[in-house]
């Protein structure tokens, strides 16, 4: 579950995501020797890497995941879905 602080806990470590998701349960999948998926429900937060993790002297990374295809930049500098 994540903290009034936006962090989870994992181990001995705590992770920062996002104060928003206060109260919320996130769920932890491997996706490597050193990385764990992150997600809320359906959506992919980021990448949880181990090895960066250990080198990081504050707030431990998680990386962001891939973007959905609709918030792309589009080839015209824009951004789809957004209005102007």
């Amino acid at each position: 579950m994540v903290d009034r602080q936006g962090e989870i806990r994992w181990g001995r470590r705590r992770y920062f995501l996002a104060p928003c998701l206060w109260g919320e349960t996130v769920e932890l999948t491997p996706a490597g020797e050193r990385q764990r998926e992150v997600h809320f429900g359906p959506v992919l937060l980021g990448i949880l890497d181990y090895s960066a993790a250990a080198r990081s002297p504050g707030r431990d990374p998680l990386h962001p995941g891939p973007r959905p295809a609709d918030t792309q930049a589009d080839p015209a500098g824009g951004r789809r879905g957004r209005v102007r």
